[in-house]
C-alpha cells in the first residue's frame, strides 16, 4: 500500500498547515498528536464560518448558499458552472488574510 499523498491531498495539507500556523502560529507538525483532528476541525470552522459569512454580508444569499456547498463538499466544480462566483471567492479569501494580518 502506497503512503505517498496525490497532489490535491498535498494541497490540503499544505493548505491546514499553513490556516493553523495563521490561526495558532503552530505548524500542524509540532501539534500533539491526539490534539491534531481538533486543531484540524475548529481551524476549518473558523475559517468556513469567515468565508460564509463575508459571503452573506456581501453578496446576495444564493452566493452564501452556493459558497457553503462548495466549501461543506470541496467540489469547486460549481465554479466552472457559476464562473462569477471565483471572483467572489477570492475577495471573500482576500478578506480572510487581510483579518489574520
Amino acid at each position: 500500500m502506497s503512503t505517498k499523498l496525490n497532489e490535491n491531498e498535498t494541497q490540503n495539507l499544505v493548505f491546514i498547515d499553513a490556516l493553523i500556523k495563521a490561526l495558532t502560529g503552530l505548524s500542524l507538525e509540532s501539534i500533539p498528536d491526539d490534539k491534531k483532528n481538533y486543531m484540524v476541525e475548529q481551524s476549518l470552522i473558523i475559517y468556513q464560518n469567515y468565508i460564509v459569512g463575508y459571503f452573506k454580508e456581501n453578496f446576495e444569499t444564493r452566493d452564501a448558499l452556493r459558497i457553503q456547498q462548495i466549501l461543506k463538499e470541496g467540489n469547486t466544480n460549481i465554479f466552472d458552472k457559476f464562473p462569477e462566483m471565483q471572483a467572489k471567492f477570492d475577495k471573500a479569501y482576500q478578506s480572510f488574510l487581510n483579518y489574520l494580518i
